[in-house]
């Protein structure tokens, strides 16, 4: 920087050189790191924004177009308000409630909304950002990033739908289903808990492993580890029988049908499996048992056919009788008693 004077009749010149090497540097440091930020934010598929909260001015940088479909042009030209009007409708006002507060209080922010793309459909975004605060100036700034995470939304949506579906056909059809993480030693189960066992589901699924395994009846205890062993050592599906205690008490059949999933190098890692309450047919297959047994040892004769007439069932007492062998006589009809034949 000069200036011109006159003194003595002479005309001279004051030059004032400052070195402002360091402020060069810095600057050029700045433009280099906004840039690299600039292609890293473009690379990930991220926008990201430095709004300036006492002028509401905003810059926007990154994959503007691959996320919005608007060209940075475009997108920067967007006032507050133009931004605000392209938020769902459904998500705007907690989105702007949200930031008043932080407004208010600084600090770090995520939040999630749907932001209409340039062709006129919702895309789900993931904004992250922070709230500076000048202590000089008292200049508050917002700066922040938005992922466009609409994949992993609609995976989260149909995972819930599918979850859901799974959950009441459960609980229609009177069924427990359950999945166990055996790397973090979690388990979750749905469907008809309280109609099988008596618990409620918040009850059932905060019982740990042991817990669950202390509701089996002790006969058959050492039955069940021994299968629960083998399955653990040849993964692959299974079906177990096994009482189990209803939270009144009382012991119930349980048929426990699953799979154990391994990761690539065969280690059993999760298990998918479901629980129906069998008592009832227990129950009948033992008095059908128990039927089965008095008619054997019956010293009645008994003879039991179809409807067309053919004998289908006849007892040992049958066989004394008559005669005749229990392969001779299926098949044939009563009247052979009659003829001798």
């Amino acid at each position: 920087n000069g200036s011109k004077f006159e003194w003595g009749g002479k005309t001279g010149s004051l030059v004032v050189i400052q070195d402002i090497t360091d402020r060069k540097n810095s600057e050029a440091a700045l433009k280099e790191s906004e840039e690299r930020l600039r292609i890293l934010a473009e690379k990930t598929g991220t926008i990201v924004y430095d709004r300036n909260l006492k002028t509401n001015v905003v810059h926007r940088e990154g994959a503007i177009e691959e996320v919005l479909g608007y060209t940075k042009e475009e997108y920067n030209s967007f006032t507050v308000d133009q931004f605000n009007e392209l938020l769902h409708p459904e998500d705007r006002y907690t989105f702007i409630k949200t930031e008043e507060k932080y407004f208010l209080l600084g600090g770090n922010m995520t939040q999630y909304y749907r932001m209409k793309h340039k062709k006129g459909h919702y895309v789900y975004i993931e904004d992250n950002s922070v709230v500076l605060i000048d202590e000089k100036t008292k200049t508050r700034r917002l700066l922040g990033s938005m992922k466009d995470i609409t994949q992993r939304k609609l995976a989260e949506i149909a995972l819930i739908e599918s979850e859901e579906r799974l959950r009441i056909l459960a609980e229609k059809t009177g069924t427990i289903v359950y999945d166990r993480d055996l790397i973090n030693h979690s388990v979750h189960r749905e469907g008809a808990i309280e109609e099988v066992l008596g618990y409620t589901r918040e009850e059932l699924n905060s019982f740990e492993k042991d817990q669950l395994e202390n509701m089996i009846d002790e006969k058959d205890k050492e039955q069940y580890f021994k299968n629960i062993k083998e399955i653990m050592t040849t993964p692959g599906s299974y079906s177990l029988n096994y009482k189990l205690k209803h939270k009144n008490g009382k012991f119930i059949y349980i048929e426990d049908n699953g799979i154990v999933l391994t990761d690539q190098n065969g280690k059993p890692v999760r298990i998918l499996g479901s629980m129906r309450d069998i008592t009832l047919k227990k129950l009948a297959e033992d008095e059908l048992r128990k039927l089965s047994h008095a008619v054997e040892q019956s010293q009645v004769s008994i003879v039991i056919t179809n409807k067309e007439g053919t004998i289908e069932y006849v007892n040992p007492k049958f066989c004394e009788v008559t005669g005749f062998t229990y392969e001779e006589a299926i098949g044939q009809n009563p009247r052979i008693l009659k003829s001798g034949e």
